[in-house]
């Protein structure tokens, strides 16, 4: 899925505003219910799949 008016990374504070460019790198693990169960609001690409994972167990 691709964010390209930025109307999703506003919704969760990835970004400012529409016009900010690009949102920040974060991500979210969200439950079935929608709720958001854990953020991560720094992320470094080479590590965030193993933690993630590591979250989910």
């Amino acid at each position: 899925m691709c964010d390209e008016d930025l109307a999703v990374s506003v919704a969760y504070d990835a970004a400012e505003n529409t016009d900010a460019g690009k949102a920040n790198r974060i991500s979210y693990i969200i439950g079935p219910d929608g709720n958001i169960l854990k953020a991560y609001a720094k992320v470094k690409a080479g590590d965030h799949p193993e933690q993630v994972l590591k979250d989910l167990s």
